[in-house]
């Protein structure tokens, strides 16, 4: 039980880390008249993917641990270079890569 408990206060740090982060990415991208279709977007993905969860889980906990943590395994290098290929796309300002930071005052 202990190691269930420990694996969802990880996730939901992890949540609680990136949630602002992605959300405030998502607004950044949009044009200025369409920020709300698109965070209302980005937040329906993510609902989706919450309602979905436990039953793709579940599922492949049931066929075999092997290949729930495989599928995991192949999905965080799909997962990064989805986001490689698709960060030329976004606006040069919310990439702290491209852009300099401003001097510390």
């Amino acid at each position: 039980m202990a190691p269930i408990i420990a694996g969802g206060v990880f996730l939901a740090l992890g949540e609680m880390l990136a949630a602002p982060a992605t959300t405030s990415l998502a607004i950044a991208a949009a044009p200025h008249g369409d920020r709300g279709r698109y965070v209302s977007v980005f937040q329906l993905s993510w609902t989706l993917s919450a309602l979905s969860r436990p039953a793709l889980v579940g599922h492949l906990l049931d066929t075999s641990l092997p290949v729930l943590w495989g599928s995991f395994t192949a999905l965080m290098p799909a997962a990064a270079l989805v986001l490689t290929a698709l960060r030329p796309q976004l606006p040069a300002h919310t990439d702290s890569k491209s852009t300099p930071a401003p001097p510390p005052p």
